[in-house]
């Protein structure tokens, strides 16, 4: 059997199928069913009907012959099967279940790290806000510190405590080995 391109509103546009002239394709199939239902006894491009007779689905039977039946349109067939859960069935979509299982990790996985990415941001804002408020507590400290340690705050704190200390009016002598 030889592969073509054909163009069939089964199988989508330019998909790939075997192809042989000898065994008319679905969509042949349902237009010799349609003409023999008009014409019985018909030809199709001078080639005798050969095909096995048209069973009719009953909701078609059921209805009378002077209304047309509403046609869906494939975007809501699709959305139906997609609602439904019956488009999982299908061959195509079966092919396809690790691709999805796997787009649906990968779907977790970004949720999760978004989730993660905002616990880590809320905490980094806690942590810059202890940090300003103990870089002040230390610039205060640090202040308090200086101004205690000046000279003239340790001989005011000498006498105020009246410890018997006396500033050196002499420098200091190294006394050597």
């Amino acid at each position: 059997m030889a592969k073509e391109v054909i163009i069939d509103p089964e199988w989508g546009d330019g998909q790939l199928r075997d192809w042989s002239p000898d065994v008319p394709s679905q969509f042949e199939r349902r237009r010799r069913a349609s003409l023999r239902r008009q014409e019985p006894g018909f030809e199709v491009d001078g080639v005798p009907d050969t095909s096995p007779p048209f069973d009719p689905d009953p909701a078609a039977v059921d209805a009378p012959p002077d209304t047309p039946r509403p046609r869906r349109s494939r975007l809501s067939e699709y959305v139906g099967m997609l609602l439904s859960g019956s488009i999982l069935g299908r061959d195509e979509a079966r092919r396809a279940y690790p691709y999805m299982i796997l787009v649906a990790l990968l779907m977790l996985l970004y949720i999760s790290s978004g989730f993660r990415m905002q616990q880590l941001r809320r905490r980094e804002i806690d942590l810059t806000r202890q940090v300003k408020e103990l870089r002040a507590t230390a610039i205060a400290l640090e202040s308090r510190r200086m101004a205690a340690t000046r000279q003239s705050a340790i001989l005011a704190q000498i006498e105020l405590r009246q410890i018997p200390l006396e500033e050196l009016t002499t420098p200091p002598k190294v006394i050597k080995p």
